[in-house]
């Protein structure tokens, strides 16, 4: 929805915004209902209302934002070294298979984001590509953005919610339950 005027804004969000609060939460998010934790999926009430009030007057403030400058550059930088390591490991099997291999990018920027809100929250890195657990890591997030993203018939008839004919819930919950859990 494009809204073009003040008035029709005004509109929406004074007067109408009960009518739009709620957001369609997938049957793959509501994998051991990870779907209430998360601001964006979170159902309106108290607990979004408390988590809203949370972000915005604690951690999106523009003061502790610009805090957050060294940290988001030593992020890109460790970004950066590993898109050049990568180039340059494909560089050399390009010789040996003589073929060309591109850089997944989306990898890099991915695990770059990552680190930094654990950075920003846990003060330290989660993912490093120099050791191998963490690629597991990598790989579980990987397939949970891939069955999130993927057209559910369950969320188009919810009466088949729960046949799960798809099986991605059933994927999810066990790539929440377990596999995400055991790489670290």
């Amino acid at each position: 929805m494009v809204i073009l005027s003040s008035k029709a804004t005004t509109e929406l969000f004074k007067n109408n915004d009960m009518s739009f609060v709620e957001c369609a939460v997938t049957a793959t998010s509501r994998a051991h209902n990870f779907h209430e934790l998360f601001v964006a999926l979170a159902p309106y009430g108290l607990y979004w209302h408390l988590m809203r009030r949370l972000m915005t007057r604690n951690m999106l403030v523009g003061k502790r934002v610009s805090k957050t400058t060294p940290l988001r550059q030593k992020c890109i930088n460790n970004m950066s070294f590993w898109i050049e390591g990568e180039a340059r490991k494909k560089a050399r099997n390009r010789e040996a298979v003589d073929h060309v291999q591109g850089v997944h990018l989306a990898r890099f920027v991915f695990l770059m984001v990552f680190n930094l809100l654990a950075n920003l929250m846990l003060s330290r890195d989660l993912v490093d590509l120099n050791k191998e657990d963490r690629s597991k890591f990598f790989a579980v997030m990987e397939r949970i953005m891939e069955w999130s993203g993927h057209a559910n018939m369950s969320d188009f008839f919810p009466w088949l919610r729960w046949a799960d004919p798809q099986g991605l819930r059933r994927k999810m919950e066990r790539a929440y339950g377990k596999g995400l859990w055991d790489c670290f």
